[in-house]
């Protein structure tokens, strides 16, 4: 398949693209993606350029994470629900740091397994079906910076209906994830950003916009609020 790999830290001159890379084989409970679309994070390029070395990886390696496409393998084991065909997205992260709750991906590091590719085998876990709302072009985009919104919120933030929730540089990636979950889950959403993001964010909901570019007290509209 084609990929895009890079066999040494640096700048972005050390990508190249590749037309001979084997598509690694799916094992019992993975998937195998036609890429469609894959998305590109910060954290992309400083593994790239070697800033993160405590995290486990082995050069040469192929960049990004996030991926939407359509399933063309199912591994013998996987069980929740994915078939052959299915229009999905995922965020195929190494999960080395989630061998409590999947010890199948323990030994997981960062390598040839990253979604600037033809293909991606990924484990079915990390793999969902597309939103038939959003297009697959958008989907490719939403893992990472949706994920990090969610987590924050909900699995770190606790927020719960009827909180108030002051969300910072809201019309960023995972800040407008945050809006848009925040309001869901019933809350009042308050959204810094400078003012020619204002009407954006109001349209994910956001209920009051703090325009940082006007120098506003943000401790007193923090204390106002709650």
């Amino acid at each position: 398949m084609k990929a895009c790999v890079y066999e040494e830290y640096g700048e972005a001159d050390v990508l190249q693209v590749k037309t001979d890379v084997p598509v690694t084989a799916p094992k019992a409970t993975q998937v195998v993606i036609k890429t469609f679309a894959a998305g590109i994070n910060p954290v992309a390029w400083k593994l790239r350029k070697g800033y993160i070395k405590g995290w486990p990886q082995q050069l040469p390696m192929i960049p990004g994470w996030d991926i939407s496409g359509t399933i063309v393998a199912v591994g013998d084991e996987v069980k929740n629900g994915l078939q052959v065909g299915d229009e999905v997205f995922s965020y195929n992260r190494p999960a080395f740091d989630m061998k409590e709750s999947h010890p199948e991906s323990a030994e997981e590091k960062m390598e040839m397994n990253g979604c600037c590719a033809e293909y991606v085998t990924a484990e079915s876990w990390k793999v969902a079906k597309k939103p038939a709302s959003v297009s697959l072009s958008v989907a490719g985009s939403i893992p990472l910076a949706g994920l990090t919104a969610y987590q924050g919120l909900m699995d770190h933030g606790k927020l719960t209906e009827g909180q108030t929730v002051l969300i910072l540089n809201a019309s960023g990636g995972v800040g407008s994830y945050a809006v848009g979950i925040a309001k869901a889950h019933g809350a009042t959403v308050i959204g810094s950003c400078s003012g020619r993001s204002a009407e954006y964010v109001k349209s994910l909901g956001a209920d009051a916009i703090v325009d940082y570019t006007q120098g506003t007290n943000m401790c007193n509209i923090f204390f106002f609020y709650f």
